[in-house]
């Protein structure tokens, strides 16, 4: 084919029309594709808030200063989070200052209170911050369980005796 050929052919009003026409389809079709691809994602989205909401642990995204960039419901209710109302939310300082890899039970408010198991694990956002994901569960009934326990196998022991 020749250049005059190949320019009278691009010029064509029809196939310029053809052409228009499948961009204009092709569009349609990848603005049908994202829209899907949206709805997925909010519809994981929501199904992701609702299994952190519904989870009896303690969930909180903290930055390394401690403030809290998210938490779930447990996390509040256990007192993992401050409530926000002198200020930002921010961490238990007992669950900021814990050591990730210690696994005993730790008591926030001394050995009458509840009793604790942390853990955490420092996120990074793609460089742009860093931050810690907390998990809180709360094993106050089975410390105490244990507790009794304990005593029971003493005053077994001192009955033996």
């Amino acid at each position: 084919m020749t250049l005059a050929a190949a320019r009278s052919q691009s010029t064509d009003p029809l196939r310029l029309r053809e052409q228009t026409l499948d961009l204009a389809r092709a569009m349609a079709d990848a603005g049908k594709r994202l829209a899907l691809a949206l709805e997925e994602k909010e519809r994981l989205s929501r199904l992701l808030d609702a299994v952190l909401e519904n989870l009896d642990a303690g969930v909180a995204l903290c930055t390394a200063e401690g403030k809290v960039l998210a938490a779930n419901r447990a996390a509040t209710q256990l007192g993992v989070v401050s409530d926000g109302v002198d200020g930002p939310r921010r961490l238990h300082p007992a669950v900021a200052a814990h050591a990730p890899e210690d696994p005993a039970p730790m008591h926030p408010q001394g050995v009458n209170g509840p009793a604790w198991i942390v853990r955490t694990r420092p996120i990074d956002f793609s460089g742009s911050s860093d931050a810690t994901l907390a998990v809180v569960t709360d094993v106050t009934a089975l410390v105490e369980l244990e507790r009794r326990e304990r005593r029971r196998s003493r005053f077994e022991a001192a009955g033996r005796m």
